[in-house]
């Protein structure tokens, strides 16, 4: 597991490489780029920059090349502004693996789903591989503590393969290519879209997510969800409504009337909530937004920063609290509140450096 010096370099790395980018590439011809993560060899020497490229398939050829031709020029600026005993050489790689920067949301779903449903099988006895051909972002490394998550490779056998949140076989890309060799398929989805490929297909279009479908099956099997899976299924449900802004600092999500009645659950069982996406590495600001009418938002603040006193943002929307922890109830329409109250919180980190 990566040291906290090297996660705080590839923080560093990461944001000034964004900026540098930001500064001195316009979009242009080349479409807007966007530093998605970086890769930092083990002694820090070098780093390979994954790009995403928010256009037409010939702008990100364009800027793919731009940014080979500019790297030296790229690594030199960076080098100025991170200070580190050597500045580490930079690769530029195109990240189009399942277009991350668009899709880190239905990722959420997808490997929380996957590992909860591989942690449970384990704590059964079962011999279990987890694959997924695509890397598991580092918004999400948390989830696969064990290291579970690999590539997919061939020359296996299996009594059973299960699919987790693959509307079609085709969608599974090279791990379908991988598990030929196996004796049942089982096929767990909630897209409606799916075309029932398994030998055994549990589609339900009415959950949001699959992870809720894995959440009944282990509590019909009386599995036991330990606080590991737990968080894996907390990611898998709550993706839809789940984002991280301004360079990761600032998580949030929201939680309607309409989750509520859904679920059966109440207010209290929200409580906590914040505190998992509060401990995700990089986030110093998490937030909820609590829909209690349809113009009226709870607001709950937790910040893990001296630098930051939620009790002064919360202040600003008629709430309190302290330093550490804080709330409103807001007005408004609720994305006209979800709005303001980030770009409050967005200037406040912008404020404290």
């Amino acid at each position: 597991m990566p040291s906290l010096r090297h996660q705080r370099v590839r923080q560093l790395l990461k944001r000034e490489i964004g900026e540098v980018i930001r500064r001195e590439i316009p979009a242009g011809d080349v479409g807007l780029i966007t530093v998605n993560d970086v890769g930092v060899a083990g002694d820090l020497q070098s780093a390979t920059v994954f790009v995403g490229i928010i256009g037409t398939a010939e702008q990100q050829r364009k800027g793919v090349e731009l940014l080979k031709k500019e790297r030296l020029r790229i690594q030199d600026l960076v080098g100025r502004a991170v200070v580190l005993k050597y500045a580490p050489r930079l690769r530029f790689v195109l990240d189009d693996s399942v277009v991350r920067g668009n899709r880190v949301l239905e990722i959420g779903d997808c490997v929380g789903s996957q590992l909860g449903l591989a942690l449970a099988l384990q704590g059964q006895g079962k011999k279990v591989v987890c694959w997924n051909e695509d890397r598991l972002p580092q918004k999400l490394a948390f989830l696969d503590a064990r290291n579970l998550m690999e590539p997919p490779s061939p020359g296996h056998r299996f009594d059973c393969v299960i699919a987790a949140d693959s509307a079609s076989f085709e969608r599974l890309g090279k791990v379908g290519k991988c598990v030929q060799n196996r004796k049942l398929l089982l096929n767990i989805d909630h897209h409606a879209s799916n075309t029932r490929y398994g030998d055994v297909n549990w589609v339900s279009a009415r959950e949001s997510s699959t992870g809720e479908l894995i959440f009944r099956l282990l509590s019909v099997a009386g599995w036991p969800i330990t606080p590991p899976i737990a968080d894996c299924l907390f990611t898998a449900v709550s993706t839809d409504n789940f984002r991280l802004t301004h360079n990761d600092q600032i998580a949030w999500f929201k939680l309607k009337k309409a989750d509520f009645a859904r679920t059966g659950a109440d207010t209290a069982d929200a409580e906590g909530l914040i505190d998992h996406i509060r401990a995700i590495e990089p986030v110093v600001v998490a937030c909820v937004f609590e829909e209690l009418d349809p113009e009226l938002t709870r607001v709950s603040l937790r910040s893990k920063s001296e630098r930051i006193n939620v009790s002064d943002i919360a202040s600003r929307f008629g709430g309190g609290g302290h330093q550490a922890a804080a709330g409103a109830r807001v007005p408004g329409k609720p994305l006209a509140v979800q709005r303001r109250v980030i770009a409050a919180i967005t200037k406040a980190l912008d404020a404290a450096g």
